[in-house]
């Protein structure tokens, strides 16, 4: 063993050393285990309905005995959905168009489907409004295809429902989405036929959609004309948390689905834990490399003639930090690997407990936030040991 091996082995400082990797590894633990446990969890409140986001809330007035006698009061007014639109919590507004003609929907025993001829109604959004990423979601006047979506409780009252009392088969969403069936619009005195498709699933929203370019078309060319003013309307809410929110709809004896919005205060509450925990874990881990350099910059300064001779005979700054750096290096690549590893353990055993409230994500992994982490750490630890070496011999010649 050379001098130089002599002393690096003699000046490391062990002591500090543990202490860099036990809390480094706390540190590690509790940023992994955070962002692991955000990306399990954010699914259960973002993708619950793959069709509508969740900041838009349906709004809709209340339904009272005398609102039955008059139908006109349940429709919203130019001036009433002005009002909504200045409230500050309020993002955006767009209205439902619905069917001003008739609809029939029925199916042939050839194509799979036991026989069935039913009355539909149909409405059409805006498309900035649908979470669906498919380029299914579209129609021109040329097409006789048409996209629809459903809600889900529909086929579930199919299967439940009518499937067992009529002897029918069961159907999966998998496989109504497979098929097509008949659909016929009649009005003003002429009719069309189609075929219909159902192109997606929605857990929040209650209405059959179809593209509203054809909602626009169709209206036009077999509506009745009746009343223009929306029943039902789409509101974009920018602050969801805002105190005057619920209060608002409730005086004007509107409708929303409030469900919608205790979700989205959950998850924002969700987001500070999350956040608060990545935070404390930063800082933990800052503090760790902190004094871990400053112990290294002590040992050198300490030792600051056995390095200036070292260099004075020949060693250069590089060959006398590599051993430190390597050290560093292999504690941060096993620190992080244990880490990565009990954050697995803890996330499989939260898994088991949680199972039948969150569904969680089977791929997902941490491996590339393990990897940058290790990366900065090394990158960061190794540049101030050759830092500190350097300056104690800037002035030696």
């Amino acid at each position: 063993m050379n001098i130089l091996a002599r002393l690096q082995f003699k000046i490391l400082p062990l002591k500090q050393i543990l202490g860099y990797a036990l809390v480094l590894a706390i540190g590690s633990i509790i940023i992994l285990l955070a962002a692991q446990l955000y990306i399990d969890v954010k699914p259960y409140f973002t993708n619950e309905s793959s069709v509508l986001g969740s900041r838009v809330l349906v709004a809709s007035k209340q339904v009272s005995v005398f609102k039955t006698v008059d139908k006109s009061s349940i429709y919203f007014t130019e001036e009433e959905l002005q009002e909504i639109r200045d409230q500050e919590f309020v993002g955006d507004l767009a209205t439902f168009s619905t069917a001003q003609f008739e609809i029939k929907g029925f199916t042939e025993r050839k194509e799979g489907m036991p026989d069935f001829k039913t009355d539909l109604f149909f409405e059409g959004i805006p498309e900035k409004y649908l979470d669906i990423k498919t380029d299914q979601w579209q129609w021109k006047e040329s097409d006789s295809l048409i996209p629809i979506i459903i809600p889900s409780s529909y086929l579930k009252l199919y299967n439940f429902g009518l499937a067992e009392s009529k002897n029918l088969p069961v159907i999966s969403e998998n496989t109504i989405s497979q098929m097509q069936f008949g659909i016929e619009v009649e009005g003003q005195e002429k009719s069309r036929k189609f075929k219909g498709r159902i192109i997606d699933f929605s857990d929040k929203l209650n209405s059959i959609l179809v593209p509203e370019k054809f909602m626009s078309w169709a209206n036009d060319n077999y509506g009745n004309d009746s009343n223009s003013n929306p029943s039902r309307i789409l509101i974009e809410i920018s602050q969801s948390d805002h105190p005057e929110l619920s209060s608002f709809f409730e005086n004007r004896n509107i409708d929303i689905n409030k469900e919608a919005l205790e979700q989205n205060k959950i998850w924002f509450f969700f987001q500070l834990i999350f956040l608060f925990l990545f935070v404390i874990a930063c800082i933990i881990i800052v503090l760790a490399c902190v004094a871990m350099l400053l112990s290294f910059n002590l040992m050198f300064y300490k030792n600051k003639s056995a390095f200036n001779n070292l260099h004075l005979i020949g060693y250069s700054n590089r060959t006398m930090t590599k051993y430190f750096q390597w050290i560093m290096l292999a504690l941060t690549l096993l620190v992080i690997f244990t880490s990565y590893m009990i954050t697995n353990i803890i996330r499989l055993e939260i898994r088991e407990r949680m199972e039948s409230i969150f569904r969680f994500e089977k791929s997902s992994s941490l491996i590339e936030l393990s990897i940058s982490l290790t990366v900065i750490l090394v990158f960061i630890t190794s540049v101030t040991i050759k830092s500190s070496v350097t300056k104690i011999n800037k002035n030696i010649q």
